[in-house]
């Protein structure tokens, strides 16, 4: 029998309860590249009359404002990169033209580009395209791009010249509900190109028409479209939105809302709100969790769902909570009070209000919120479509409406809860607004959640803290199908998108070693082809190195003990991967503090597989006969399992 000794080196804090899924969205580290393409064209700057701007200036500046620093995880240049390597790092592309007539730009996109483009969406690239013309100029110059990845054309012999409105299209789910204003052109031939659809058939999540404008014969005329190809077309993985109007040029439209702010700060809420759901359709939502229970704990059922679904930031709140400036970097705010008598402050009902007027989402569970600010109170009202029917029911099952996606839903099949003990009695609420749903009740007009979707904004609110929630009456967990519901269904997050990972990041290495007389067998494992360099140094001293090509490197090293480090570089350069370790003298044993390993000793040449706690395979790895040993220290604590010879050992990194 086929046997393996197991001894972990590593002794850390074990994480008692990790996630049961691996599946997970993490953009924590989302590059964006804006290609400031407008040959240094220029507007009137409707947030401060009198000062001219480039077509990329407020673009820029939006990006900001939602948390994409200058070069840091934004990059802007006018030109695009040369190599596809090096596009490649960004995982979507700005691209903006700004409007200049065909014949003055010759040189729009050169072959060289479009072939990087199209290579970069086939790689799983997102491209936003902006300006006039950029669509007209395509279609004259590289027609079988447009067709490949476009499902739009544009009529060139209609001349739209002082637009000044722009509305969301009214049959599409792409956006909330904006009206923009839009400044009359500033150069000839800057009318505003009609982008016209090519597949009629082609609907959403596949296509969708986002803004249009009202022209005098009240004809609707498409300037904004999203765009990913079913599979029956030459399918890539990238997503395109395309825009002929400039996002730096809306400006805030009186009518939205009667906010008490500056028209600047109104212009720069209303596109960072839209470029919000852009980058929706990217992949790239970002999610706020709001702590708000007086305690500095997440919510052990929310971190494991959340950390599995979707990349978040968290604020623990113990007066007010975060400001609207803050909120409205986030496309979905998830605000839990649990049991607290006072949920939330004035201060904090403002915030939240100037928030969703602005295009936000809000899940928000609290047991006595209703409670605290009863009957007649307009944010209750305006905002989450209910009012105070009574303070407490003590009834002990919720019941998810079936007139909506919480009864019947992708996740479970019905959607029946126990309430989490006696003492927690939700506040029961009556519904106010045509635009909200009942989302859980507990006997017939007891309503203890709805959900509300009045074209602006979207709000679910829950009376009861779903977090402490028993399990389900059938099967699962209830704060893992309301979360992913509330996601998927209500603020239409797709959690399908894998988005493109930078050259850098994409190379996994393994390392192992093992002792053969007075010298050392080191064994590289790259995922994928890799080309670049291997340099060891021992106590900070150059001892070794290697030219890498290919994805299995092994080589010799005398034997002497001293701190190791092994770096990989790529051909710019870069370093991909670095390890240390530290062989001590301890005789032929070879029984040393391995940091970060764990050795195993194998009967003979094989391959073992680790597995987390989901079944998805972490490493595959090499074993020679004799010692090895196991670089684990790339795993999060917990516990894990390996596949050896037919049978299944269970390991815990501490």
């Amino acid at each position: 029998m086929k046997k393996i000794n197991i001894f972990s080196t590593i002794l850390l804090i074990l994480i008692l309860f990790l996630p049961y899924s691996s599946f997970s969205q993490t953009f924590k580290n989302i590059k964006l590249y804006l290609w400031d393409n407008d040959y240094g064209a220029t507007f009137e700057n409707p947030d401060r009359p009198g000062q001219y701007i480039g077509y990329e200036y407020n673009v820029a500046k939006a990006l900001n404002f939602l948390g994409y620093t200058t070069n840091v995880n934004l990059f802007i240049a006018d030109t695009l990169p040369s190599r596809f390597e090096q596009l490649r790092n960004y995982q979507a592309l700005f691209i903006i033209t700004g409007h200049y007539p065909v014949l003055s730009r010759d040189q729009m996109f050169t072959s060289q580009e479009v072939g990087l483009m199209a290579a970069y969406l086939d790689s799983g690239g997102c491209i936003y395209f902006e300006g006039n013309n950029f669509l007209e100029y395509l279609q004259h110059y590289f027609r079988s791009f447009v067709y490949a990845y476009f499902n739009d054309t544009t009529i060139t012999s209609i001349v739209a010249r002082g637009i000044d409105t722009l509305k969301t299209d009214p049959t599409s789910s792409f956006t909330r509900d904006y009206t923009f204003t839009y400044p009359a052109y500033s150069v000839s031939d800057s009318g505003v190109d009609f982008l016209f659809t090519n597949n009629t058939g082609l609907t959403e999540p596949n296509y969708y028409k986002v803004l249009y404008f009202n022209s005098s014969n009240k004809l609707y005329r498409s300037t904004a479209t999203a765009y990913t190809p079913p599979e029956s077309k030459r399918y890539y993985r990238g997503r395109i939105f395309l825009q002929s109007v400039d996002l730096g040029a809306f400006s805030y439209f009186s009518t939205r809302t009667s906010r008490n702010l500056p028209d600047s700060t109104k212009n720069q809420l209303v596109r960072a709100a839209y470029l919000r759901d852009i980058l929706r359709f990217f992949g790239f939502a970002k999610t706020l969790l709001v702590v708000d229970d007086k305690t500095d704990t997440i919510a052990t059922p929310i971190q494991r769902v959340m950390s599995r679904l979707i990349d978040f930031d968290t604020v623990f709140v113990s007066t007010n909570g975060p400001s609207y400036r803050t909120l409205s970097k986030y496309n979905s705010v998830f605000w839990y009070t649990d049991t607290v008598d006072y949920p939330i402050t004035t201060t904090d009902t403002v915030n939240i209000s100037t928030y969703l007027d602005f295009g936000g989402n809000l899940f928000m569970s609290s047991l006595n919120l209703a409670e605290q600010y009863g009957t007649g109170n307009l944010f209750l009202k305006k905002y989450l479509g209910i009012e105070l029917y009574s303070d407490s029911q003590p009834y002990y099952t919720f019941y998810g409406s079936l007139n909506s996606f919480w009864g019947t839903n992708p996740v479970l099949d019905t959607f029946n809860i126990i309430r989490p003990s006696t003492g927690y009695e939700p506040d029961v609420v009556s519904i106010v607004d045509s635009f909200t749903d009942t989302a859980f009740y507990m006997r017939t007009s007891k309503i203890a959640g709805t959900h509300l979707d009045n074209k602006l904004f979207r709000t679910t609110f829950l009376t009861f803290p779903f977090q402490r929630a028993q399990t389900q009456i059938k099967a699962g967990y209830p704060t893992d199908s309301i979360i992913k519901i509330a996601l998927v269904d209500g603020f239409k997050y797709d959690l399908s998108i894998t988005p493109i990972t930078s050259r850098i990041s994409e190379y996994f290495f393994t390392s192992s070693f093992k002792r053969e007389g007075d010298k050392i067998l080191l064994t590289l494992v790259s995922n994928t082809d890799f080309e670049g360099s291997l340099t060891i140094l021992k106590n900070s001293n150059k001892m070794e190195q290697k030219q890498l090509k290919g994805t299995f490197f092994k080589f010799y090293l005398k034997y002497e003990p001293g701190e190791y480090l092994i770096l990989v570089n790529d051909l710019k350069g870069d370093t991909v991967y670095k390890k240390s370790f530290n062989l001590e003298n301890t005789g032929s044993n070879f029984d040393y503090s391995l940091n970060g390993f764990i050795k195993i000793n194998s009967s003979q040449k094989t391959v073992i597989e680790v597995f987390d706690i989901s079944g998805k395979i972490r490493k595959s790895i090499r074993l020679d006969e004799g010692e090895n040993f196991v670089d684990f220290s790339d795993l999060c604590s917990g516990y894990y399992f390996i596949k050896y010879g037919g049978k299944i050992q269970k390991v815990l990194k501490l």
